[in-house]
C-alpha cells in the first residue's frame, strides 16, 4: 500500500482566529455635509449676526411703543408712537359761473377746496346730466401746484361723470393749506334743463398719506 508524501516545501495555509484586525480610516473619508444642512448652518450664523447688531446698535432700530412714557404723554402734538392728530374736514365743491346759462354755451366750472391744512393728493368723480352738458376738456388748477411742486395728475370721461385724481412730486413730501381751485372742468351746454351735479368717490390724504374728511357741496347748473 503507498503512503503518501507531504511536501515540506508548500507552507500549511492556517485560518485566522479571533477579531479582524481594526482598519485606520484613511484621511479626507470623513462624512460631508449636504446642502441643506449647510444652508440650516448659515440661517443660524446670520441669526446670531442680526442678533447682536440690535443689542450693540439699538438705537439705529427704534420701534413706536404704545406704552405711556417720556414724549407719549397727553399735551400738544402727538409724542412717538402716538396716531397723529386728524386733519379738519376739507370741504369740497363746484362752482358754478353765475348769470343765464343757454344751449350752446361754453360753461367752465372750478372745483375748490376750502379748509385745507396739509393736502397732499386727492380724487374725485363729478357726476353730471349728459344730455344737457357736454364733457370738453379739465385744466388742474393753481392750489396744489402754488408752491412750484409739479403734480402727476389722471382723469377719465365716462358715461356722465368724470374721474379726477391727483398727487403731488415732492420729496419730502408736505401738502398745501388754505383755499383754492383744484381743477377747472369745461362743458359745453347741449340741451335745456337742470343738470345737478353731485361728486362721489372723494378721497383726500396728507402728506402722511393718512385720509382726510371730506364735507361735500353739491350744485346744479340750469340750462335755458
Amino acid at each position: 500500500m503507498r503512503k503518501s508524501k507531504i511536501d515540506a516545501r508548500k507552507p500549511i495555509k492556517q485560518q485566522p482566529t479571533g477579531p479582524p484586525p481594526a482598519t485606520t480610516p484613511q484621511s479626507g473619508s470623513g462624512k460631508k455635509l449636504n446642502n441643506q444642512q449647510l444652508l440650516i448652518i448659515g440661517l443660524i450664523i446670520a441669526c446670531v449676526i442680526i442678533a447682536a447688531v440690535f443689542m450693540l446698535m439699538p438705537g439705529i432700530f427704534q420701534f413706536p411703543s404704545l406704552e405711556p412714557g417720556p414724549g407719549n404723554e397727553s399735551g400738544p402734538g402727538p409724542g412717538p408712537g402716538e396716531p397723529p392728530t386728524p386733519a379738519k374736514p376739507i370741504t369740497i365743491s363746484a362752482s358754478v359761473p353765475s348769470g343765464t346759462h343757454s344751449v350752446g354755451d361754453t360753461i367752465v366750472i372750478d372745483i375748490n377746496v376750502a379748509d385745507s391744512e396739509d393736502l397732499f393728493g386727492l380724487q374725485y368723480d363729478l357726476n353730471f346730466d349728459e344730455a344737457i352738458l357736454e364733457y370738453q376738456s379739465l385744466e388742474d388748477g393753481e392750489f396744489l401746484k402754488k408752491d412750484g411742486v409739479p403734480l402727476a395728475p389722471f382723469e377719465f370721461v365716462g358715461t356722465g361723470n368724470v374721474t379726477y385724481a391727483v398727487t403731488r412730486l415732492q420729496s419730502p413730501p408736505s401738502g398745501v393749506e388754505g383755499a383754492g381751485t383744484i381743477t377747472k372742468i369745461t362743458f359745453k351746454a347741449v340741451g335745456s334743463g337742470t343738470s345737478q351735479l353731485t361728486f362721489t368717490g372723494v378721497k383726500l390724504s396728507d402728506s402722511q398719506i393718512v385720509n382726510i374728511e371730506s364735507i361735500i357741496s353739491n350744485s346744479q347748473i340750469v340750462i335755458v
